[in-house]
């Protein structure tokens, strides 16, 4: 069911500071979404590919409202989407990482 809602947050570069280093704004798109736990598999897949990858979610949302965001927010804490698979036609998993 699609009953829970996370804020999607795409970061877009807005110049740059004194020190020639870009700023960026978030721009947040609050969308509604299934979620499930990371499997075993998908937990230990990513441990064997990267060390410090450690996904915590699995969310699906509808695959027209996701514009690659790269950032997260559910439930009152920071994700990082660090991998995305198109279901099928409408709708995409994207595999959170929490940002500590």
């Amino acid at each position: 069911m699609w009953n829970d809602e996370i804020t999607l947050i795409k970061r877009i570069e807005n110049g740059y500071d004194e020190l020639k280093q870009p700023v960026f704004d978030e721009r947040e798109t609050k969308i509604l979404c299934k979620v499930r736990s990371t499997t075993r598999a998908e937990f230990y897949q990513a441990q064997a590919e990267q060390a410090d990858l450690r996904p915590s979610k699995v969310v699906t949302v509808h695959t027209y409202e996701y514009q690659d965001e790269e950032l997260a927010i559910f439930l009152g804490k920071r994700y990082k989407v660090t991998r995305t698979y198109e279901v099928d036609v409408n709708e995409m998993e994207l595999t959170l990482e929490e940002v500590l």
